[in-house]
């Protein structure tokens, strides 16, 4: 009986060296960016594969503090607004500061600005512009901010702050990130 069951054995084992098992190679995910949706000053774009943390999209405007988002694995949407008109290469970079996969993005114009015009002690004057009708927001970076509806395109709005500081005024549509600012620093 015993003899039996090794002989057995030994045709298995010989059976399954014969054999050869294909091996399925798994295809290689590369990430990728596109643009879903162009608007004036501002795109979105989609990104898509990316699994793991260490990506990063470079928006093409690199000389301001938001020229960057860091891409976490599995979101997909990111939004830019850009402070001025323009073409701009939107790259999906890697760990390694690498070029995945880049679009391009062209900027006709800006929907809102907001500028500096004079600074005074602590009051500044900023001029700022806008679509005709839509309601926006100025943000004066001291916990305060005015709403404007632009009627004309162009105004001038002042402010004073209550402190000596370094402060962003940025400003945007009421539901949407802020689209155009800048830095002031007042005595």
């Amino acid at each position: 009986m015993n003899r039996w069951k090794i002989g057995a054995l030994v045709l298995v084992v010989l059976g399954l060296t014969g054999c050869v098992m294909d091996t399925v190679t798994p295809p290689v995910v590369v990430p990728t960016v596109k643009i879903i949706q162009e608007n004036t000053g501002w795109v979105e774009v989609e990104v898509s594969d990316v699994t793991t943390p260490g990506y990063k999209i470079q928006w093409g405007d690199v000389g301001i503090s938001s020229g960057f988002s860091e891409v976490l694995p599995y979101q997909q949407s990111y939004e830019h607004a850009y402070q001025k008109p323009g073409q701009y290469i939107i790259a999906l970079k890697d760990e390694n500061n690498a070029i995945i996969d880049q679009v391009t993005a062209l900027v006709s114009s800006l929907d809102c600005h907001v500028s500096l015009v004079e600074i005074e002690g602590r009051s500044i004057v900023v001029r700022y512009f806008g679509r005709y009708g839509i309601d926006y927001s100025i943000v004066w970076g001291d916990r305060h901010a005015t709403s404007i509806t632009t009627m004309s395109g162009t105004g001038l709005l002042s402010h004073t702050y209550k402190a000596a500081g370094t402060y962003t005024v940025s400003m945007g549509e009421l539901w949407a990130p802020s689209r155009s600012f800048f830095t002031v620093t007042v005595e």
